[in-house]
């Protein structure tokens, strides 16, 4: 991934910082995992060609195995890309940087508590993180050590 998508995924942290409680994001590699009451996800920024969305999608299906092996049932981390002009892509969804918020928020209640509950611990224990941070809607910022 190049050093400008890196950098606008640092954006991304600071905007995915902004989710209310119970929401849990968690740095892995170049994305995001956001987990909340509508679903879990894995958030990345586009790259010019949308390539970024295989990426995301791989993502997913890593975190998503790391979570089966934690929890009895494991939901689905949907890859969502973020980018300029929504466009539709296989493999996930792409979404506009203004509009990511309402699509994380906003939809049915698909995680239960107890579900978010281990997510956001295994999110603090560094298990779902492959970088420096983890947020949690609920408490602030708290330091994850790294999976590598």
């Amino acid at each position: 991934m190049s050093r400008a998508t890196r950098s606008a995924n640092v954006g991304l942290g600071e905007l995915l910082a902004e989710l209310p409680s119970p929401f849990v994001t968690c740095a892995v590699d170049d994305g995001w995992l956001v987990a909340g009451p509508p679903g879990v996800y894995l958030v990345m920024q586009s790259t010019p060609d949308c390539r970024g969305l295989r990426e995301a999608d791989l993502l997913a299906s890593r975190v998503r195995v790391t979570l089966a092996h934690h929890l009895t049932l494991a939901p689905y981390v949907h890859p969502l890309l973020v980018a300029e002009r929504p466009t539709a892509r296989p493999g996930g969804s792409v979404v506009r940087r203004d509009m990511l918020r309402d699509v994380l928020i906003h939809g049915l209640t698909l995680v239960d508590p107890v579900t978010l509950a281990r997510i956001r611990e295994l999110a603090a224990s560094g298990e779902l993180a492959g970088g420096p941070t983890v947020r949690d809607g609920a408490r602030g910022w708290a330091g994850a050590p790294s999976l590598h």
